[in-house]
C-alpha cells in the first residue's frame, strides 16, 4: 500500500526568535473524494544535518487519539526549507529528500478533522492555524512569513496547476453557488494583475488567524449536509461576511494535477511527465541538461556523427529499470515476435516495449520535448517536430541470455540509445561500435544519451557483456 501524496512542512526563518513559535499545521489528502485522509509524523533533531543546502523542521507529534492536528515546532535557528509532494509507503523511510530520517503514517476518515484541528490549535496556543492539501506545492520558502505580513483573517497564496487555469480560488460565484470565471480571473492567474484579492472560494492553503478560531461566532465551519469541506468552508464564510484573500504579489508556487496518478503503477511518479511536467523534469532530467545548449558547449562527438548528451539523472534509470523488470514480461530474442506487425524481427533482442508498460504516449513525449531540441542542436537543418517512433523499448544484455547483438542498420532517420546502469559496476563489457569507423563506445554513463544516424552511414554492433546485466533505452525516431 502505498500513500498518495506525502508532506514537507515549509517555513521561514524570519519566524525564528527567542524561544519557539507553535503553529498547528493541517495536513490533508483530497486525492480523491472518499479516499482515506492520510496524515504524517516526523521525528528526528538528525534532519538539521542531513543537507548542507536544505535544512528540515522537526515535526513532533505525540498520541493524539482521535485528533488529527500536526504542531509545528519552529526553534531559533538558521534554516531553509521546502514543501515535497511525491508518493511514499505507509512505513519506511523517504530516501528521496530525508535521508534515513524515519516517517510514521496514521490514517484517518473523521469527517471533522478539520475542526478537531482547530481546538488542537487553540490548545496549543498558536497565532495561526495554516491548513495546506497534498496537492499544494510550495516552492517560496517564505510563504507562511508573507501570509502573516498580509495581516488578514483567512489568507492563501495563490497557486495554479502548470500550462492550466486550474487555480486554489474562484473569482466570482454562478447562481447556483458554485464556480463562475469573473472577468480579472485570467489577468490574475497569469500574473499580469498583481495584488492582494478578496475572493468567494479559498482551497488547498491558507492560513487562518486564531482570532477567527477564538470566537465561536466565527469559527470555520467544514461540515454541511450534502456539502464537501471547502465548500462549506466557503460558503460559511461569506454568509458570516468573513473576508477570504488570495495574494498573487509574489510567486508562491503550484497546484500538483493529480488526475493521472495512479498507485497501481510501479513508480507512478515517472508517468507524470505530461500531467506535471515542472515537477517531472526536477525529478527526473539530468542536472547538466541545459548545458547541453550553452553556445560555448561544444556537443560531445566519441565517434564521427555520435553525439554524446546527458539527459535524465540516476533516479529515472533506476526507476525505469524497476518498471521493466517488475513487468517481466521479456521477448525470448527470436526473429518471432508477436508484438510487431508481421511478427517477424530481423535483428532481434531480449526487450521490453513501451507500450507494454503504457509508457508510450508518456515516451513520444518526452522525445518531442527533450529529445528533438537536441537534435535539431546537432544534425543541422533536419526538423520533424512531433518525431516520429515506432520502436521504442528496453533492452537487456546478460551474458547467459543474450550477450551482444550482431552488426546492423537501424530503421531510423535517427536513434537514441540511452544508458541506463553503470559499465565496471552493474556489468563488465558492453558498449556499441560503429564498424564502418572503427569506432567503439564502452565507457557510457548512466542518463547519458548516444544519438546517431540510423540507415545507411552508421552500420554497428553491440558488443559483449561478459559479466552482470546491462540495460538500455533505445528508440528508432522518424523511420
Amino acid at each position: 500500500m502505498k500513500m498518495q501524496h506525502s508532506l514537507g512542512i515549509i517555513s521561514d526563518r524570519a519566524w525564528s526568535k527567542p524561544g519557539n513559535t507553535s503553529i498547528a499545521i493541517l495536513c490533508r489528502d483530497w486525492y480523491k473524494p472518499g479516499n482515506t485522509k492520510s496524515w504524517i509524523a516526523v521525528s528526528g533533531r538528525e534532519w538539521y544535518k542531513l543537507d548542507n543546502t536544505k535544512s528540515w523542521i522537526p515535526v513532533l507529534v505525540t498520541s493524539l487519539g482521535d485528533e488529527t492536528c500536526i504542531s509545528l515546532t519552529i526553534p531559533s535557528l538558521e534554516y531553509q526549507s521546502w514543501a515535497e509532494i511525491g508518493s511514499i509507503p505507509v512505513s519506511g523511510s523517504w530516501d528521496a529528500r530525508l535521508g534515513k530520517a524515519d516517517i510514521s503514517t496514521r490514517l484517518s476518515q473523521d469527517p471533522g478533522r478539520c475542526t478537531k484541528a482547530g481546538d488542537y490549535c487553540l490548545q496549543k496556543e498558536c497565532s495561526g492555524y495554516f491548513s495546506i492539501d497534498s496537492v499544494a506545492h510550495l516552492d517560496n520558502e517564505h510563504t507562511l512569513k508573507l501570509l502573516v505580513e498580509q495581516q488578514r483573517g483567512i489568507v492563501g497564496p495563490l497557486l495554479v496547476r502548470q500550462e492550466q487555469t486550474w487555480s486554489n480560488f474562484w473569482g466570482a460565484i454562478a447562481d447556483n453557488g458554485y464556480y463562475a470565471r469573473s472577468a480579472d480571473y485570467m489577468e490574475i492567474i497569469q500574473n499580469k494583475r498583481k495584488g492582494l484579492w478578496n475572493v468567494p472560494y479559498i482551497t488547498h492553503c491558507y492560513l487562518i488567524n486564531v482570532t477567527l478560531l477564538n470566537n465561536f461566532e466565527t469559527r470555520p465551519v467544514y461540515t454541511i449536509d450534502g456539502t464537501e469541506p471547502d465548500m462549506a468552508f466557503a460558503i460559511t464564510n461569506r454568509y458570516r461576511d468573513i473576508f477570504m484573500y488570495v495574494n498573487n504579489r509574489l510567486e508562491f508556487g503550484h497546484l500538483i494535477n493529480p488526475e493521472t496518478y495512479d498507485l497501481r503503477r510501479t513508480n507512478p511518479d515517472i508517468y507524470e511527465i505530461s500531467s506535471n511536467k515542472l515537477d517531472w523534469q526536477k525529478r527526473y532530467i539530468h542536472d547538466n541538461y541545459n548545458d547541453n545548449f550553452n553556445v560555448d558547449h561544444k556537443p560531445i562527438q566519441p565517434c564521427p556523427d555520435v553525439f554524446w548528451f546527458p539527459i535524465v539523472n540516476l533516479r529515472f534509470c533506476r526507476e525505469f529499470i524497476e518498471i521493466m523488470e517488475t513487468y517481466g514480461q521479456w521477448s525470448d530474442g527470436s526473429n518471432q515476435d508477436f508484438r510487431l506487425q508481421g511478427g517477424y524481427e530481423n535483428v532481434p533482442t531480449r526487450d521490453i516495449h513501451m507500450n507494454q508498460v503504457d509508457y508510450e504516449r508518456q515516451w513520444l513525449y518526452f522525445l518531442k520535448e527533450y529529445v528533438r531540441p537536441l537534435q535539431e542542436l546537432v544534425f543541422i537543418g533536419y526538423f520533424h517536430d512531433p518525431p516520429r517512433s515506432l520502436m521504442n523499448f528496453v533492452v537487456r544484455y546478460k551474458p547467459e541470455e543474450q550477450p551482444a547483438l550482431r552488426p546492423h542498420h537501424d530503421s531510423s532517420t535517427y536513434t537514441i540509445n540511452i544508458a541506463l546502469n553503470q559499465v565496471g559496476v552493474d556489468y563488465e563489457g558492453g558498449g556499441c561500435r560503429f564498424l564502418r569507423y572503427n569506432c567503439s563506445v564502452t565507457d557510457t554513463k548512466p542518463g547519458w544519451m548516444l544519438m546517431h544516424p540510423g540507415r545507411l552511414t552508421h552500420y554497428h554492433e553491440g558488443l559483449r557483456v561478459v559479466k552482470g546485466t546491462r540495460y538500455i533505452m533505445i528508440s528508432f525516431i522518424d523511420p
